[in-house]
């Protein structure tokens, strides 16, 4: 049953003002079209790219082939990152399970397309369903006329999914096999399950309870604690419900949601000291996987996260701060506030507003209905010269490699990847073609006379951002497989190993390792330029090569008395001349 309006809120005007005839849906089979575009756009005919990428389809691959325990995942000699076996069980389990013509990175991403769907579809319903919410509803007219509540909801929502579309910064870790897009994926079905307590409380129960398990396996066993804990926190700061059974059922039902929540925190926490030996290993480990995070700048990873829908979302607070204890506000901002506190500590991190894009994308579509003309067309005039522009620069650099003109932008290509070779695909082209056209009908569609559709604002955004996203992907393919993946440096050492002189008696063509990172150990896994071991006696195969990191030359192992090594090679990984490894070859006796 849902609440009543208190008196003193009947007396407060809604910001929304929103008729019958701007509750435009998208078209079914549009949102869906849309949704399988973005998402298999990234996910397929790719190499495993570095970083978070090619370490967690190395983990997966390990667990698959047998080469590591499931109860302690290992890389080689790396351990797996804190709290976070679900996500590599997951494809570990989808590469045993698929036909052999599929490739195994390609198994691996299975599950995690599914989640970045799973994520689409419950920032969806969440928004659906805050806001068929009677506080959340627009302001009724003297005679009618103004948005049915079911209309209402589904338009707002088709702005919520335009809205998440439109972060830049979901379109590569969105797109990548990696427990932060497991955790994103459980934090929007988190969203959902707090958003459905009033209309489907059974749905809401279990929604939040699977992702408090899900967050509690996938990395995040603190914030499904947080979560449950702020349910229980906002309930007591929302209005009063006027059926007070109900709201004894709800609280009862909060609590229970908390208790699964603790439960499987301190699981999560007790298995991972069962490994590491200690619950104050556990602090340790998981305050190193915290500071393991790639570098990214303030700015860039606000405007990657933060543009259009972080803006958006903090005028929503503003314009509906009266009502800053109804559910479709209070829950979003809490929810939001709470999966990106850590970027006060970690602002290093360029994920550390990735979780809070479903909770943003809500909050700005919340705000459409209240969105003046001037800001509408400010976002909207913004959109449409950053993407063109974008989108001209990816087809004059294209143009370059196809043609060599102009020259420049092939010579810049050339000094930045030693080695390319572009190589064009036509099937490629064409759908660069046919989204730059879209593009362009697009553009025609907005500016034309009478767009009174809800979610008119966001429809540059997105369609900008999936038109960059799928150019990036189709004509620039090569050079982002070529720079992001490992593919070339494995090649070259193969062919370093193919051209040395056959191996004397008792010694195996396979390579030791040594202090070798985490991103190479999975490429040398996946790509199998030579079996390889970690550098440890007793020895498991008496190795006639040896791989080092060029860190580790000064702590090179004290190796036996006889075994002499010399420099065979130095792999350099073309796209990054910091990055190389150091081939020895045993030395003939």
């Amino acid at each position: 049953m849902l609440n009543q309006h208190p008196a003193h809120l009947l007396k407060r005007p809604s910001p929304a003002i929103v008729a019958q005839d701007a509750v435009w849906r998208l078209p079914r089979w549009l949102l869906w079209a849309l949704c399988a575009l973005y998402i298999s756009t990234g996910f397929i005919w790719r190499d495993p790219w570095k970083s978070a990428d090619i370490i967690t389809v190395g983990f997966m691959q390990a667990l698959a082939e047998g080469r590591s325990s499931w109860l302690h995942p290992m890389l080689l000699d790396h351990a797996a990152p804190a709290f976070t076996w679900l996500p590599y069980y997951l494809g570990a389990i989808s590469i045993k399970l698929s036909p052999g013509f599929i490739p195994l990175d390609m198994a691996a991403r299975i599950p995690f397309a599914l989640l970045l769907l799973g994520t689409l579809m419950a920032v969806w319903y969440a928004t659906y369903l805050l806001a068929r919410a009677p506080d959340a509803q627009p302001l009724p007219f003297a005679l009618g006329g103004e948005a049915r509540p079911v209309d209402y909801g589904r338009t707002v929502a088709d702005g919520s999914l335009l809205a998440i579309m439109a972060t830049l910064g979901l379109a590569q870790l969105g797109h990548e096999a990696s427990p932060t897009l497991a955790r994103l994926f459980f934090v929007a079905l988190w969203l959902y399950g707090a958003a459905a307590q009033e209309l489907r409380p059974r749905k809401a129960f279990w929604a939040a309870s699977c992702a408090s398990l899900g967050l509690a396996f996938s990395g995040a066993p603190l914030l499904a604690l947080l979560l449950a804990a702020l349910l229980l926190f906002t309930k007591r700061l929302q209005a009063p419900a006027a059926d007070k059974a109900h709201a004894q059922r709800q609280a009862q039902q909060h609590q229970k949601i908390f208790l699964i929540a603790l439960a499987a925190c301190c699981a999560s926490i007790l298995l991972q000291a069962l490994q590491v030996g200690s619950l104050g290993a556990v602090a340790v480990t998981w305050w190193q996987s915290v500071q393991m995070r790639p570098a990214a700048s303030l700015g860039r990873l606000l405007a990657w996260f933060l543009w259009p829908t972080g803006l958006m979302a903090v005028v929503a607070l503003v314009v509906w701060r009266r009502w800053w204890r109804s559910p479709h506000i209070l829950l979003p901002a809490s929810i939001a506030l709470l999966t990106s506190v850590q970027i006060f500590f970690n602002w290093q991190s360029d994920r550390a507003l990735l979780l809070a894009t479903p909770a943003l994308a809500v909050l700005a579509a919340m705000y459409l209905p209240a969105m003046r003309r001037t800001i509408s067309a400010w976002i909207d005039w913004f959109a449409l010269l950053f993407f063109s522009s974008c989108a001209l620069l990816m087809w004059g650099v294209w143009l370059s490699l196809q043609t060599g003109w102009p020259a420049q932008p092939a010579r810049n290509v050339e000094r930045l990847l030693p080695g390319f070779n572009y190589d064009s695909n036509w099937w490629g082209f064409a759908a660069a073609l046919l989204a730059s056209l879209l593009w362009v009908r697009l553009i025609h569609w907005r500016v034309g006379r009478d767009r009174s559709a809800l979610w008119k604002s966001l429809a540059l955004p997105a369609g900008g951002a999936a038109l960059c996203w799928l150019l990036l992907m189709s004509l620039w393919f090569p050079m982002l497989n070529y720079a992001r993946g490992y593919a070339s440096m494995m090649q070259l050492m193969q062919n370093h190993v193919a051209q040395a002189p056959a191996a004397v008696q008792d010694q195996a063509d396979c390579a030791y390792v040594y202090r070798v990172t985490p991103e190479q150990t999975a490429a040398l896994y996946f790509y199998k330029p030579l079996p390889i071991y970690a550098y440890q006696a007793p020895y498991e195969q008496d190795c006639r090569w040896f791989l080092i990191s060029p860190e580790s030359i000064g702590h090179m192992p004290d190796l036996v008395g006889e075994q002499l090594w010399e420099l065979q090679a130095t792999i350099l990984r073309p796209s990054d001349k910091d990055e190389y490894l150091m081939l020895y070859k045993r030395a003939a006796p």
